[in-house]
């Protein structure tokens, strides 16, 4: 996943997270937060604040490293935060 990220494959990380799912793999905050940093260095912050809600959805609690992973990508791309709610 990290190395996806950092390749510039984000989509393909992105494939990789839904194919662990469907194989039974449950992803854990690391995984997620590593999505989201992802989407982050690509400007798609709203993206990751998705991720975010859907990661809550699936049981799991955001750490320190996903709330700064969201909140560097936001002030990087001056993301306006009404745009980026989180649930």
């Amino acid at each position: 996943m990290n190395g996806l990220c950092r390749d510039g494959r984000v989509p393909g990380a992105a494939v990789l997270l839904d194919r662990m799912v469907e194989m039974g793999c449950a992803p854990n905050v690391i995984t997620f937060s590593t999505l989201m940093n992802g989407l982050c260095l690509e400007g798609r912050v709203q993206e990751a604040v998705a991720l975010v809600n859907k990661m809550v959805e699936k049981g799991l609690e955001p750490n320190i490293v996903t709330f700064g992973t969201i909140v560097n990508g936001m002030g990087t791309f001056n993301v306006d935060h009404q745009l980026c709610r989180m649930n």
